[in-house]
């Protein structure tokens, strides 16, 4: 097959692709950030319960930042937070530690409306 063969073929398919209605897309009511360190344990032992309980979730968006990177770490700094793991969840609820994550993860999804 020539390369000009391939595009003529791809550009069918996006007419008939684009002729076709898509159903609307929902954005996520809710965002959860959440600023964590490869190298931070506690991290390690956190992200699996917030992957645990936001599975199948499509009305929450998850921003994972890595704090190691340098315009994370700006922006760590602006915010005023000096140790990971931290879980903010819709710029109302701040976790900043892992005592207790999976309670008070779960208090502040039903605080905002997302349980």
């Amino acid at each position: 097959m020539r390369m000009r063969d391939y595009w003529i073929k791809t550009a069918g398919e996006l007419e008939s692709q684009l002729a076709e209605p898509e159903p609307p897309i929902t954005p996520p009511r809710h965002r959860i950030i959440f600023l964590y360190s490869p190298v931070c344990r506690w991290c390690k032992k956190v992200e699996p319960i917030l992957d645990e309980m936001l599975r199948g979730r499509r009305d929450i968006q998850v921003l994972k930042l890595n704090v190691r990177s340098r315009p994370v770490r700006k922006l760590v700094k602006a915010l005023g937070f000096d140790r990971t793991p931290v879980t903010i969840i819709d710029d109302r609820y701040v976790i900043e530690e892992a005592t207790n994550y999976r309670m008070r993860l779960d208090f502040a999804l039903r605080m905002v409306g997302a349980k």
